[in-house]
């Protein structure tokens, strides 16, 4: 017969062995949801038709407005009064990874409140909260999202975000 000691000492063991399964399951839904998967990006047609279904006025930026060196097929800005969201479409992944390079680096993180990277098979994002700035971008394969704001919107952004799938 086991000791109540020896039976205290098993519970123990079989709670640390579970918590361990978890964090392991956990850590691999987090790979599988995040890093290894490729996610879908959108056309500039569907960037509109979602960002007017979402009551924000679009219209196509000038090619004055743009860098020349980048490549940029289309891009479009997404208005609503209280934030602009820009859309930008290269000829080339490579383009947009300069594009999404050049935009992050710019983002002043050594004062961030909040500053998060992620990236997987076919994308990169970065956030960064500063205060009162609230700035965002994304590259999924050849596409890049963009937006500079307040953060008093930031909820606001992470809903249409997530209608947009970036």
């Amino acid at each position: 017969m086991k000791s109540k000691t020896e039976k205290i000492a098993f519970v123990i063991a079989i709670l640390i062995l579970l918590g361990y399964a978890t964090a392991i399951f956990m850590g691999v839904k987090f790979l599988k949801n995040h890093i290894f998967i490729a996610k879908d990006f959108l056309t500039s047609r569907q960037f509109i038709s979602i960002m007017e279904e979402e009551d924000f006025e679009v219209e196509k930026i000038k090619g004055s407005e743009l860098d020349d060196s980048l490549n940029v097929e289309e891009a479009y800005r997404a208005d609503n009064d209280d934030y602009e969201i820009e859309f930008y479409t290269f000829s080339n992944v490579d383009d947009a990874k300069d594009f999404y390079e050049k935009y992050k680096d710019k983002f002043d993180s050594n004062s961030a409140n909040k500053k998060v990277n992620l990236s997987g098979t076919n994308y990169a994002v970065c956030t960064v909260v500063n205060g009162k700035k609230y700035k965002f971008v994304e590259r999924i394969e050849k596409t890049v999202l963009l937006i500079e704001t307040e953060s008093s919107y930031e909820k606001q952004i992470d809903k249409v975000l997530k209608v947009l799938g970036y």
